[in-house]
């Protein structure tokens, strides 16, 4: 029998991709969250784990696919091997909402719609994470940018006709959203994935909130995506200040 929306339509095939590099600690509940309503198909594209990764994803009946490390290659090879209707980009550490299914249909039937997303939850305790999550609800509402740890959704032909994610070392979420967003509208659902909160956790919140910012100001300018890269993967974080001043006169942050 085939599958309806609430509308009695048929439902779309949900292709979901993970990408995942040595989250061994975090992809086992993120895909029994997703299997908990299960998708036409589950794929876990691993940037060469030296963990057990794609054991724990092969074990709950994923489809393992290995790549390069470099998150827009992985996206574009989990994009490329799918085989439903709509394919669902997920970070590992990222659970789905319930009802994630009928959510991506409702939001990708609206008129003028070319993609989706849902709203942001970070899995942290302290009005700091409350308020990044309406910071970040403020901005979808106002510039329509979301961003890949909010669950990026699309038709599997519209992904296809991008040519998929743009092939750079960093801001591929953001290159892909400014690419569909002068297609049409961008809309994110009210369900909230969960996120995990390691990011900010390690340098604190506002630090982190910071540089981030600063590193999307180096995107603006112009900096090369390979050298907005190596800032962000730093061990440690890069004075913000010097991420500013190389933004503007190109040396490297101290």
């Amino acid at each position: 029998m085939t599958a309806r929306d609430e509308n009695g339509e048929p439902a779309p095939r949900i292709s979901v991709v993970v990408v995942a590099r040595n989250e061994a600690e975090r992809i086992g509940p993120a895909l029994d969250r997703i299997l908990a309503e299960p998708p036409w198909e589950l794929l876990v594209v691993d940037g060469a784990s030296g963990d057990e990764t794609p054991r724990i994803a092969r074990e709950r009946g994923a489809r393992v696919a290995h790549a390069a490390p470099g998150r827009a290659g992985q996206l574009n090879l989990g994009g490329r091997r799918a085989t439903g209707d709509v394919c669902l980009f997920l970070h590992a550490d990222t659970r789905v909402p319930a009802g994630y299914r009928e959510a991506i249909a409702r939001t990708l039937c609206r008129p003028g719609t070319v993609a989706g997303a849902f709203a942001l939850g970070i899995a942290g305790r302290g009005i700091g994470f409350r308020l990044l999550e309406r910071a970040v609800a403020a901005r979808c509402r106002l510039f329509g940018l979301p961003y890949g740890d909010q669950g990026l959704f699309l038709t599997k032909d519209r992904f296809e006709a991008l040519g998929g994610f743009p092939r750079v070392e960093a801001m591929e979420d953001l290159e892909m959203v400014l690419r569909l967003r002068r297609a049409g509208r961008i809309r994110v659902a009210p369900e909230a994935v969960t996120t995990s909160c390691r990011r900010w956790a390690c340098w604190g919140i506002v630090r982190t909130t910071l540089l981030h910012q600063a590193l999307l100001a180096a995107y603006w300018a112009g900096v090369p995506a390979r050298r907005i890269a190596a800032w962000r993967a730093s061990p440690a974080p890069p004075r913000i200040a010097g991420v500013l001043l190389a933004t503007l006169f190109g040396k490297e942050p101290r």
